[in-house]
């Protein structure tokens, strides 16, 4: 299994260059696309050199997978550090999923690259990404109060697979924000029943 060199213990000056690198992966997707990627581009905006970076990841896929998990991990610490708006538990759902589309729309090609790589056919991609795919399950936590819940682990699993669907269809420009939004919050309606939607949020 690939090991992640955010989880790999660095020394202060290797985390500096490991956070340019990242930082180079996302401004090329960002402005870009995914497709463009190729490990010399990144080498060159990055300011190292192609044997350095392979020091630190071993395959364009590795390297996206990282920059996924990096982004999505300040994504979920940005969430985290504002409280979703709302007076029940059913307005805070929809304001955490509200936010994470807003953030979907707004970085269209990172959502498309971290979908690519979750979804790819590669098994060395799939086992270096079982960390990005734990991002999902941690930003619904933050919506998901088990207490009262029946079957909180199918209701988690659906919402799982409905944001990744809204997701995508969100990043390549098939549905609208609003439409995203209002999709989750009915479809979480459903699932939570209109007692547990409408008791007044702690």
């Amino acid at each position: 299994m690939v090991t992640h060199t955010i989880r790999r213990k660095l020394s202060p000056a290797q985390i500096k260059r490991r956070d340019r690198i990242l930082a180079a992966t996302r401004q090329i997707i960002s402005g870009q696309g995914s497709e463009v990627l190729n490990m010399q581009t990144v080498a060159e905006k990055a300011g190292v050199s192609r044997v350095t970076l392979y020091r630190y990841y071993s395959s364009r896929e590795h390297l996206i997978n990282d920059m996924a998990l990096a982004w999505g991990l300040s994504l979920i610490e940005r969430l985290q550090s504002r409280v979703p708006s709302g007076n029940t538990v059913g307005q805070r759902i929809t304001a955490v999923f509200a936010s994470i589309f807003e953030e979907a729309q707004k970085n269209p090609n990172l959502i498309a690259a971290t979908l690519n790589t979750l979804t790819s056919p590669n098994y060395v991609s799939v086992e270096s990404h079982v960390e990005v795919e734990q991002l999902l399950p941690s930003l619904l936590s933050m919506v998901i109060d088990e207490e009262g819940i029946k079957d909180a682990e199918h209701v988690r699993g659906t919402l799982e697979r409905l944001t990744l669907a809204n997701l995508l269809y969100l990043s390549s420009g098939r549905s609208g924000l609003q439409e995203a939004v209002d999709n989750m919050a009915r479809i979480a309606r459903l699932l939570y029943g209109d007692e547990l939607w409408n008791r007044p949020a702690r």
